[in-house]
């Protein structure tokens, strides 16, 4: 029995679940992340999110695996701060929906002063609902 505790199964295809499953994967962890250009709109979020809470959850659960995911604002899409203040908006939304386990993935990218502002405001919503133990 394995769990793979990093996996970004949104990028991959039914086939990756199969051969998850014939090795004996129970359970997963998917990140919210980069999803390689940046997204200019909160929609694109909203349904990332949703997908990642829902779609990718029901996916899993096909091959008999758990899903668990983190969401959170990249590091790389916080420097466009009017975007990022309406992210920080959907997060309360999305971290106590079943299946959450965490806030992320979240970091530094250039190390700018909104990364480092959205990268706390992160932690301290992590804090507040209890998804962050030191």
């Amino acid at each position: 029995m394995y769990i793979d505790p990093h996996i970004h199964v949104s990028s991959r295809t039914t086939d990756d679940y199969e051969a998850m499953q014939k090795v004996g994967i129970k359970a997963i962890i998917e990140p919210a992340f980069w999803l390689g250009q940046p997204r200019t709109k909160v929609g694109s979020f909203q349904d990332y999110f949703n997908s990642l809470v829902g779609w990718e959850r029901f996916r899993a659960s096909q091959f008999g695996i758990k899903h668990y995911c983190t969401i959170g604002l990249n590091s790389k899409e916080a420097n466009n701060e009017a975007l990022a203040e309406q992210v920080m908006e959907l997060l309360p939304l999305y971290v106590g929906k079943e299946g959450v386990v965490a806030v992320g993935e979240i970091g530094y990218d250039d190390q700018t002063k909104a990364e480092d502002k959205y990268y706390r405001l992160q932690l301290d919503l992590a804090k507040e609902v209890n998804l962050l133990r030191l």
